[in-house]
């Protein structure tokens, strides 16, 4: 799934981003030698955007620990009650990357790829499937990490389903 991010739509991820950079779990990290932690929680942010769109949800702000929205705790969302994690990436084949030290706190992983203001969701795995599915990288470039290859995602249109479904049943709309 494709989602160009509209002008209010990218501002919402600005201010989320930026409303995250308070959260003292963001103070001390550092994901990529050649960009900046804002660069890296503005990328999330929009990645987070578009993936609660087709859901019909938007992205909390803040990242309070004892909100809905755990940020940096293993959840970024939750979507129809599901803890979710969202991950983004620029590489167009890029894979879920996990920390070594990582907690799977959510039940469902999503991956997206962001390139500027479009978002292409590559797909979704559950807790379960991925912890079958997911390799630790003993050396190389991944040392000490967790990678998951986009082929064993699921199609996000898949998700949407169930979700749908799940409301139906419910009796919600």
């Amino acid at each position: 799934m494709r989602i160009r991010l509209t002008d209010s739509q990218m501002e919402h991820a600005h201010n989320v981003a930026k409303s995250r950079r308070k959260n003292p779990h963001t103070k001390t990290r550092k994901f990529a030698k050649n960009r900046s932690d804002w660069d890296i929680d503005f990328l999330g942010a929009k990645a987070e955007v578009a993936v609660c769109l087709p859901f019909g949800q938007e992205v909390e702000m803040g990242g309070d620990p004892k909100s809905s929205n755990n940020y940096d705790l293993g959840v970024d969302v939750i979507l129809n009650g599901v803890p979710v994690q969202i991950k983004a990436t620029e590489h167009k084949n890029g894979r879920l990357i996990f920390k070594k030290d990582y907690q799977f706190n959510a039940e469902c992983y999503i991956l997206a790829h962001v390139d500027e203001d479009i978002v292409k969701i590559q797909g979704w795995i559950s807790q379960k499937k991925l912890e079958k599915k997911i390799e630790l990288h003993e050396s190389g470039s991944l040392k000490d990490t967790w990678v998951l290859e986009n082929r064993h995602l699921f199609s996000i249109y898949h998700l949407i389903d169930a979700f749908r479904e799940k409301r139906k049943k419910e009796g919600v709309k």
